[in-house]
């Protein structure tokens, strides 16, 4: 199997010389759940590698913890990868936040419109169950905190 390890966060401009550079590395191919033009970019610079052999990781970002949002986001950050499921799926961190739908901002990120951290009431048992189901569909492999 091939290996890409990549890990984007934040990062502005071309990030083409950090994939090529990970490549002399053994890892994963994974991106934060906030950056979805970057996914993009990765499928079509991987070139040479197929994506269906590589080692996807995501996460679940703090606005998507209720359980009505988790399996369409995970379809939907699918979908910009351009695969069918992810080996690995993560909380990306345990606190929920504010619900942003994703036709007014994606991707969120921490502030709402007003520069606040808005918290939302989610337990981690709904984010975590929901994650369950995610395997049960095949959209995950493996799930984690």
């Amino acid at each position: 199997m091939n290996n890409l390890g990549y890990e984007e966060y934040l990062r502005r401009g071309d990030i083409k010389p950090s994939i090529k550079q990970s490549r002399q590395d053994t890892g994963f191919l994974t991106e934060p759940a906030t950056m979805g033009m970057r996914k993009r970019q990765v499928k079509e610079f991987v070139g040479p590698f197929k994506m269906d052999s590589l080692n996807g990781k995501n996460s679940l970002w703090n606005t998507f913890h209720a359980r009505e949002h988790v399996k369409p986001i995970t379809k939907k950050q699918l979908g910009l990868w351009g695969i069918d499921y992810f080996d690995l799926f993560l909380v990306h961190f345990p606190i929920a936040l504010q619900y942003v739908d994703p036709n007014h901002r994606y991707p969120p990120e921490w502030f709402d419109d007003h520069g606040r951290v808005q918290l939302q009431n989610t337990p981690l048992q709904e984010t975590w169950a929901a994650m369950e189901e995610l395997v049960d569909v095949g959209y995950a492999k493996n799930i984690g905190l």
